[in-house]
């Protein structure tokens, strides 16, 4: 946003601009439902990169292991986890590229990441179990933050510009995520306080994470944003034909595909 608009300009100014510019965005038809599901994935996908270490020490409790092995399988999965996020947002992503199917698309991401969550959160997913429940998690919540984005560059099209829905977007994302690190965390605490896992069979901290996400993924469905119309695309065609007609042939559907690319990756 600062290079794109206001270089030399103060934060102050650069703060006060993106502030009114999330506030009109708000009232576009479609845009809430793309932040908020933008905002669920990045605080699931932070949540659970910064706490793998407590969920694999709290696995240990039904399945213990050598520490070395812990800090070892930690080390994987944290490894695996971040791959697992590109590979889901490549696979994802290049099939929405071939067929503009986003809102389906991101409730299939969205379903599979609850169901991962909730196998998590099951107190006996442990060891080998535990491990590949983690990687499926990155693979359906990784495609569902560059999804959400493209999505709301088309349904907003063309009353907002690209690279301002994307400053705002990571801007609540990560405003969202500092906040609900430290309120995990006292979820987490108090779980082992009262010993939630003994008494539920589950981890309710990552229940409750997985039920926050469900209520996201509910709302996007069942708000405008999905059957909002992906009107940059409509003109992109419309005019791709025009100039096929004109002189055979023309790049601006495959620079279209391509930006859609660079998004996700």
């Amino acid at each position: 946003l600062v290079i794109s608009h206001r270089v030399g300009h103060g934060a102050l100014d650069v703060t006060r601009e993106l502030y009114s510019s999330t506030v009109a965005m708000m009232r576009l038809p479609g845009f809430n439902a793309c932040l908020a599901a933008f905002v669920a994935s990045i605080v699931a996908s932070n949540i659970f990169s910064t706490f793998l270490p407590h969920l694999i020490m709290t696995a240990k409790r039904r399945r213990p292991e050598p520490m070395a092995t812990t800090n070892a399988r930690i080390a994987g999965l944290g490894a695996g986890f971040q791959v697992s996020l590109m590979a889901g947002s490549l696979t994802l992503g290049g099939l929405v590229d071939a067929t503009k199917l986003y809102q389906g698309a991101m409730i299939a991401a969205f379903v599979g990441t609850i169901w991962t969550m909730a196998a998590i959160a099951d107190d006996h997913t442990t060891g080998h179990g535990l491990d590949v429940a983690v990687l499926l998690l990155g693979f359906f919540v990784g495609p569902i933050q560059p999804l959400a984005a493209e999505l709301a560059v088309e349904v907003t099209f063309p009353d907002a510009e690209e690279n301002t829905i994307v400053a705002v977007q990571q801007t609540v994302g990560n405003l969202s995520s500092a906040l609900a690190v430290p309120v995990f965390h006292t979820l987490s605490l108090l779980c082992a306080e009262h010993d939630m896992i003994g008494k539920t069979g589950y981890r309710v901290e990552y229940a409750t994470l997985a039920a926050a996400t469900a209520l996201a993924a509910l709302y996007f469905r069942c708000s405008s944003g999905w059957t909002a119309p992906l009107k940059r695309s409509s003109v992109n065609a419309a005019a791709g034909d025009a100039i096929d007609e004109s002189n055979g042939g023309s790049s601006l559907a495959g620079d279209l595909s391509m930006r859609s690319k660079y998004m996700t990756l």
